[in-house]
This record gives structure tokens, C-alpha cells and sequence, in this order.
């Protein structure tokens, strides 16, 4: 069976929902990062001691939280997560598009948020949160005609992506953006979030 070892507050979330959303077996190994539980290597098969990793039935440890994502949505390519081989090319765009283009604004955002006040650099944070504004152009795009990235159904790049943009909402970054506000809401309705967060 699938472990994948996690914490609630890491992007390990991402992968949880993923396998909540396949329903497939695997079993869920919650490490304390406050405590440092994570940096034990007899704890966590990270080969870096970070969160998450994902160790396959073969033993195979997999680590990066949009990679994991992804490789599920290819392994149970049957569930409906993923395009079929061959019509990939958006998908990946959007997975890639996610991580590294619309994230490390957010991240930049996130960081600056979290350090002692009189060590905050504002023109930091308003520089990434002008422009993620700027960089969420192609996605207003995208969600124009459709409830989602590709078309009608949920897949896993919607996942990545709403997953970062319920980050940024949490620090105020999507004000006034009543679409990407609604498509966010809509993805984390999914009764699969709700159990991965439960």
C-alpha cells in the first residue's frame, strides 16, 4: 500500500486531496514538523528530511508535492484526472504554469507575511502581489468559457491550481477577482478536499 508522509500545514496537502480524490489505497503518516519529527530519516524517507514524500508499493519514494499530483493523475489515468496520453500539452502547461510562475509570487507574498514586522520588506510583497495580478491574466482566460482549466471536468491541474489560489485568497490576493474567487470555491467544495482536510 501507498504511504504518503505528510503535514497538514505543507504542500503535502495537495497530494492528500489527490488520493482522496482517486479513492485508491494508502495510508496517510502525519510527521510533527513542530517538533522536528520530519528530520528523523528513520521517520521519513525524504532523502532530503522534508515533507511530502510519497512511498509507492514498490518502495519507490517519490518526493515534490506537484509531482506526486501528477504521477497519480498518470497512474490512475482511468479515474478521469488527466487528458489521455498524446493531449497532454495544456495540462501540463497549467501544472508547470502553477508551480512555477503563479507560486513563488504567492510564496513571496506568504514569507514576508510571516517574519517579525520590523524585518518585513513591503516592497516585496506589493512587487510579487503586482504581479501575480498580472500573471493570473491566462487563467481568467482559460476559466472564460468553462468551469475549469480544460473544459467541464475537475482534473488534477485543477487542483494545483486552486490550491495556490486558496493560498493567495488567504492573504488577500484575489481581491476582486469574483471569477477566479468562484472557481476556487467550486474546487474546494469537492467532497474529496473536504476528507483530505477532515
Amino acid at each position: 500500500m501507498m504511504k504518503l508522509y505528510f503535514n497538514k500545514f505543507s504542500r503535502g496537502s495537495r497530494d492528500l486531496w489527490m488520493l482522496e480524490e482517486l479513492g485508491v489505497p494508502f495510508e496517510c503518516v502525519t510527521l510533527d514538523m513542530r517538533t522536528g519529527e520530519h528530520r528523523d530519516p528513520a521517520k521519513n524517507p525524504h532523502p532530503l528530511l522534508k515533507v511530502p514524500a510519497l512511498v509507492e508499493d514498490d518502495g519507490t519514494v517519490l518526493m515534490e508535492s506537484h509531482a506526486i499530483v501528477v504521477h497519480l493523475a498518470d497512474r490512475y489515468a482511468d479515474k478521469g484526472f488527466i487528458p489521455p496520453s498524446g493531449q497532454r500539452g495544456r495540462f501540463y502547461q497549467w501544472c508547470f504554469y502553477v508551480q512555477v510562475t503563479l507560486e513563488p509570487e504567492v510564496y513571496a507574498v506568504f514569507t514576508q507575511s510571516r517574519i517579525p514586522e520590523g524585518e518585513r520588506q513591503p516592497a516585496i510583497a506589493e512587487a510579487a502581489r503586482a504581479k501575480f495580478a498580472t500573471l493570473l491574466g491566462p487563467v481568467r482566460a482559460a476559466l472564460a468559457d468553462s468551469p475549469y482549466l480544460l473544459g467541464d471536468s475537475f482534473m488534477a491541474c485543477d487542483l494545483l491550481m486552486a490550491g495556490v489560489l486558496i493560498w493567495a485568497r488567504g492573504l488577500g490576493m484575489l481581491e476582486g477577482e469574483t471569477a477566479l474567487l468562484a472557481y476556487a470555491d467550486r474546487c474546494a467544495a469537492r467532497p474529496a478536499r473536504a476528507r483530505s482536510l477532515a
